[in-house]
């Protein structure tokens, strides 16, 4: 919560709040409904890739049901500290497949990794197009180990998982091997490709909406500089901050607009109109969808390792 108390305090501090309003009541309605729709149509795809990963250890559930889960995490992320977003969506996962719910949890780790991979590698190919601050610094070196940290964990956890054969069903031993059975669910190159593959292509049509969402301002960005705002935006998610990352959210984003020039104004117009086409929608969505399933957030706390049946 200091973390996003600061950032805001930062992203705000020396700008005209009359400036800002300006800026965003001079957005175009058409790409920037564009913008919303395409970064939207990201979820489907993060939640095929979270399939295919999940179908590696155990039968997922439908596309549809997969969908769900991910906006029920995002929705916890939004209104809860802690990222207990990633514990709502491996409880439900857990319920959906009667799958012990450390393994699910172990295949969301998967999922996340994944993403890191991709904000590093577009930090790693970009950063030199911004010039050089202390924090962007900061960000990619933090990045990077990370994921050196993250794929070395996996690597190790494969080799023990196949090396120690037999699987254990009870006790903590048992839910050791159902947490290093969800770790260990990228099992071919095949599903690391389609995982790759579907990774670029869900990141990718959320720049594109980034893009159109910073063209509806008239901020006009390169495909590169849309790429390090991303990576940038990414990584810097990692930092503990407020439900939704409000505060280092916008603060990141419009830093990072700010190296390339853009007025601070339009740079926090753009922050603000980026969060919010993902944070509103994901939030009712996600908040219904919880309703509907009938599982509460204080449910989320009394969840059993080994039970995995609703409460």
């Amino acid at each position: 919560m200091g973390a996003s108390a600061a950032a805001a305090w930062l992203v705000t501090r020396g700008v005209d709040a009359g400036d800002v309003g300006s800026a965003l009541g001079s957005a175009r309605a058409l790409p920037l409904a564009i913008g919303i729709v395409l970064i939207l149509a990201s979820y489907p795809l993060l939640a095929a890739r979270w399939r295919v990963i999940v179908r590696q250890t155990a039968p997922a559930p439908s596309e549809g049901r997969m969908l769900e889960l991910v906006l029920v995490g995002a929705a916890v992320n939004n209104v809860l500290p802690g990222r207990l977003g990633e514990i709502a969506r491996s409880y439900g996962l857990s319920r959906s497949n009667r799958r012990p719910l450390l393994e699910c949890l172990g295949t969301v780790v998967v999922d996340r990794v994944a993403d890191l991979v991709l904000f590093v590698a577009l930090l790693g190919a970009t950063a030199a197009t911004a010039p050089s601050r202390d924090w962007v610094r900061w960000i990619v070196w933090g990045g990077v180990a990370m994921t050196v940290v993250g794929i070395a964990a996996l690597v190790v956890v494969a080799v023990v998982r196949r090396r120690r054969g037999a699987r254990s069903e009870r006790g903590l031993l048992g839910q050791l091997d159902a947490l290093l059975d969800g770790l260990d669910s990228i099992r071919t190159w095949r599903c690391l490709g389609t995982v790759a593959l579907v990774t670029v292509a869900a990141w990718g049509v959320w720049m594109v909406g980034a893009w159109l969402v910073a063209r509806s301002l008239g901020i006009h960005l390169s495909a590169s500089q849309i790429a390090f705002t991303t990576g940038v935006l990414g990584l810097g998610s990692a930092i503990p901050a407020a439900p939704g990352f409000i505060g280092t959210y916008h603060w990141l984003a419009a830093s990072a607009l700010g190296l390339f020039g853009v007025a601070h104004p339009d740079a926090v117009a753009f922050a603000v109109l980026l969060h919010a086409a993902w944070f509103v929608p994901t939030t009712v969505v996600g908040v219904a969808l919880l309703v509907r399933r009938g599982t509460s957030l204080a449910a989320l706390r009394r969840v059993s390792l080994h039970d995995p049946s609703p409460p």
